[in-house]
């Protein structure tokens, strides 16, 4: 009994070692966007603003927009990212999820959510970085409202970071 007192110990102990601090107030980059299944390309705005109390979690918001398809449609949408693995000093990687909302001019809007991963590589600790990001998104399919569109999607960018702690 007492091995395993020891072990759920160094297990609590352990486990926020898992997280990554951010050593930012928040962040704001612009990407470019590849949607992998309808070859639909585009571009995106991302803010990022760390919760202060737990400072591996950030709020994030973000509007992209892809051509491509019969009509331009516009994606806003906001959730949370989680901070984890390396020291964040010029390398954090990070995981997210998102919900929103799709709208076109011609069809309306529905529901559309994102789940994620991705890294940011800074330079020398200047605040300017890269930032390549990989989402599995579902968004409404607006020609036939019973079937969803499902996509990987690519986006590459620069990233800057404002606030150091």
């Amino acid at each position: 009994m007492r091995t395993v007192g020891i072990r759920l110990v160094a297990l609590l102990l352990l486990l926020p070692g898992t997280a990554s601090a951010h050593d930012h107030v928040g962040s704001v980059s612009a990407d470019g966007s590849f949607m992998a299944g309808s070859f639909l390309a585009g571009a995106a705005l991302v803010g990022e603003w760390v919760l202060p109390p737990y400072r591996h979690v950030s709020f994030i918001a973000e509007v992209s927009s892809h051509f491509g398809e019969q009509n331009e449609s516009s994606l806003p949408l906001s959730g949370l990212r989680f901070a984890f693995g390396n020291k964040p000093a010029t390398f954090e990687f990070w995981g997210q999820a998102m919900i929103g909302h799709q709208v076109t001019a011609e069809k309306g809007g529905a529901f559309a959510w994102a789940v994620g991963v991705g890294t940011d590589q800074f330079f020398a600790k200047s605040g300017v970085g890269l930032r390549i990001q990989v989402d599995y998104m579902q968004r409404p399919n607006l020609d036939e409202p019973e079937r969803k569109k499902d996509f990987f999607r690519l986006l590459v960018g620069p990233v800057f970071r404002f606030g150091q702690h």
